[in-house]
Parts: structure tokens; C-alpha cells; sequence
């Protein structure tokens, strides 16, 4: 009983001596979910529908930490080298403390995640994101891309990379047919904090019709878990061809009522 109490109190240590240490996302209100900026040593998980903004999102947090000096590692499965660029063109500012791991233009079918953890070994960087679980893989693990295998060996290698090395890990996510996110039960498991990024359709009382121009409010939220915050907090977004951009107090007026 008494070995038990003091590893308990060993992990609230270890956890408490980590938020410490938060590193602000550079994004207002992704730090207000998170519970005040990324943990370095914790794994998040983002998810939400496909198209849904989570790359726009994240990368206009690597691009807000690269500002700020901190080193960040953005790897894609899913765009190429090419296409990650245009949109941060578009939506964001670049900085030279952000390194892109992407898909070559030939070879769109994921990134070996192997080799993303020998680069970030490499650059020694505070953030490493991951997009997508469905798109990294194991070379060594013969399971097909996206399969439950392989998506279970790239967080159990993620997880244990991030862990050792002190680095928060945040991987990407879609979601499946019935809203919920799509994969093995260790991509929820051993995440630290879920969070998910969905549309919030806000409408209006007399029609019950979407009230025009609100079409673009993301909802940014905790998912059931936050190891290190609150398990119940909300913020929002609008999508605009800027990207991701914080409401107007009229839209927030909008949503909260």
C-alpha cells in the first residue's frame, strides 16, 4: 500500500514539476484549452473531420512558437513539402525554427515516423507535430498504412520518444464516419490531453436557419481528457482565408448565448 501511495505521489510530482514548465503555443486560444501551453513531455491529440482546419490550426502554432525562438518539427504524411508552404503563405507567417518533414511530390503515402524521431534527435526541438496518425507509419511494421496496427506502433513510438526525450508531441487525427476519433484504443490511451476542432453551426432562433457568415466558427475544446488542465474548456475560431483567425465580440456574443 505504501509503495503504491508513493509512486502515486512520484507521478503527481513528475506531472506538476512538467506544467511548470509550459510552453505558450503562441495561440491564445489553444493555450486556454490546453490549461496554459504545451507540457513539454505530454502527447496530445487533436482530431476532428477532414477538412476541418486541425493542419491550418497546427500550423499556425508551429509558426507562433518558431517566432517566439522555440524549435518546432512539423511532419505530413498527408501534403507534400510543396503544398504545406502554400498554406502557410497563405495563412501564416514562416520562421527558420520550423523545420517541414513532408511527403516528397511523388510519394504522398505517409511519412516514416522513424525517421521524423532521427531528425528531432537531431534538432533537439521543444514541439514535434505529426500529421496525421492515419498517415505516419513503421517501415519495420508490415501492417498497411492507416491500419490499427500501424497507427498503434507509431503512438507507442511517439509516446515513448516524447517521454524521453522531454519533448511534447502533438499528433493530428481525423475522425471517423460517427463523429468520434478514428483508430486503436492507444491513440486515446497514451495521449496526455484530447482535443478536438469541429464546425459550430450557430443559428438562428426564429428560423432555425444558419445565420450567414458564421459558417466559418470552429469550436476548439477538450475531449474527455487533460492530464495537465481542465477537462471542460471551449474556445473558438473562425476559419477565413487568412486561416484561422480569434472571433469578433459580435460572433462571440453569437455562440455564447
Amino acid at each position: 500500500m505504501k509503495t503504491a501511495l508513493k509512486k502515486r505521489a512520484a507521478r503527481v510530482r513528475v506531472a506538476s514539476d512538467r506544467c511548470a514548465k509550459r510552453i505558450s503555443t503562441g495561440v491564445a486560444e489553444f493555450d486556454e484549452v490546453l490549461g496554459g501551453g504545451m507540457v513539454p513531455g505530454s502527447m496530445t491529440v487533436v482530431h476532428g473531420r477532414r477538412g476541418g482546419g486541425k493542419t491550418t490550426l497546427l500550423l499556425r502554432v508551429a509558426m507562433a512558437m518558431g517566432h517566439r525562438g522555440t524549435r518546432v518539427i512539423f511532419a505530413s504524411g498527408e501534403q507534400s513539402k510543396r503544398d504545406l508552404v502554400g498554406l502557410i503563405h497563405r495563412t501564416t507567417a514562416t520562421s527558420r525554427n520550423v523545420s517541414l518533414h513532408a511527403a516528397t511530390e511523388k510519394d504522398t503515402n505517409g511519412c516514416e515516423i522513424r525517421e521524423v524521431v532521427s531528425e528531432a534527435e537531431r534538432l533537439k526541438p521543444k514541439l514535434l507535430i505529426v500529421d496525421s496518425a492515419q498517415t505516419a507509419f513503421i517501415a519495420t511494421d508490415k501492417s498497411d498504412v492507416g491500419s490499427l496496427g500501424q497507427i498503434r506502433a507509431v503512438v507507442h513510438y511517439l509516446a515513448s520518444f516524447s517521454k524521453t526525450a522531454d519533448v511534447a508531441v502533438v499528433i493530428i487525427g481525423h475522425d471517423n464516419k460517427q463523429g468520434e476519433l478514428a483508430g486503436p484504443a492507444a491513440l486515446s490511451d497514451l495521449a496526455d490531453t484530447i482535443v478536438t476542432l469541429d464546425p459550430r453551426l450557430v443559428h438562428d432562433p426564429t428560423t432555425g436557419e444558419v445565420i450567414p457568415g458564421t459558417e466559418g466558427i470552429r469550436r476548439l475544446a477538450v475531449d474527455k481528457k487533460n492530464r495537465y488542465g481542465a477537462a471542460d474548456v471551449a474556445a473558438y475560431l473562425e476559419m477565413t482565408e487568412r486561416g484561422l483567425v480569434a472571433l469578433s465580440r459580435a460572433k462571440r456574443r453569437l455562440v455564447a448565448r
